[in-house]
């Protein structure tokens, strides 16, 4: 990971390459067809042309690109061990053939750097994954928070019994962020889980329209343990 790269591609301005990339334009569309209209046009294109693809390659050698942002997420999230049989619990207590719930996101908050990527999507520098194993009485999780624009990194792997958890459910947000003279307005899911009277973990989630069925999936799975075990609750 280059830290530095990846900080330029949230703090860098866009000027150097919309103006490299409006000169390369200009200065193709004179090559191609600047003689047919006047000499003077074909001439200027020799030198607009290349000093607009320099101004490219100096805009866009300076910072990293999207795919870049991603690639250094996806690698900074290969480790995480999501083998059901390493959670370090009673295997008696692993269900069988129910695989955990994925959930992951980039997180929206003031102090992160924000950029809108060309699919439109903002990305920040803070991403957050999270699994969640229903176990026989618990939800185990494992989250993993990484930043791309340092060596920042949590880890965390609790467990929430059942018995103890009074609320799970999406909640939308929307809220504009200002970030380098820009505002930038985010929409973001979470997956709430409220539990012990007070206490919640909150994680983020792609919002879609199937975002609902992670909540519906673990409320179904306490209702059925708080059940099945009435003396628990």
């Amino acid at each position: 990971m280059n830290k530095k790269l990846n900080t330029n591609y949230f703090t860098k301005t866009d000027l150097l390459l919309n103006i490299g990339t409006g000169m390369s334009i200009i200065g193709a569309i004179f090559l191609l067809f600047g003689n047919m209209i006047s000499f003077y046009l074909y001439a200027l294109s020799w030198v607009v042309l290349p000093v607009g693809v320099v101004l490219f390659i100096i805009g866009a050698s300076r910072r990293s690109t999207d795919k870049d942002i991603e690639d250094c997420i996806k690698y900074k999230l290969q480790s995480m061990d999501l083998s059901p049989f390493n959670l370090g619990v009673n295997e008696r207590r692993i269900v069988k053939g129910r695989e955990p719930i994925i959930v992951e996101n980039y997180e929206y908050e003031n102090g992160l750097h924000l950029k809108i990527s060309k699919k439109g999507i903002i990305f920040s520098s803070k991403y957050t994954k999270t699994a969640i194993f229903m176990l026989t009485d618990a939800l185990m999780v494992i989250t993993r928070s990484v930043s791309v624009v340092s060596d920042e990194e949590k880890n965390k792997k609790f467990e929430i019994p059942y018995s103890a958890i009074s609320e799970v459910k999406i909640v939308r947000e929307e809220k504009d962020i200002d970030y380098v003279d820009k505002k930038f307005h985010t929409v973001s899911e979470k997956l709430v889980i409220r539990y012990n009277g007070g206490y919640k973990f909150a994680t983020p989630v792609h919002v879609d329209i199937n975002s609902g069925d992670t909540a519906k999936l673990i409320n179904k799975v306490i209702a059925e343990y708080k059940e099945s075990n009435p003396e628990n609750n």
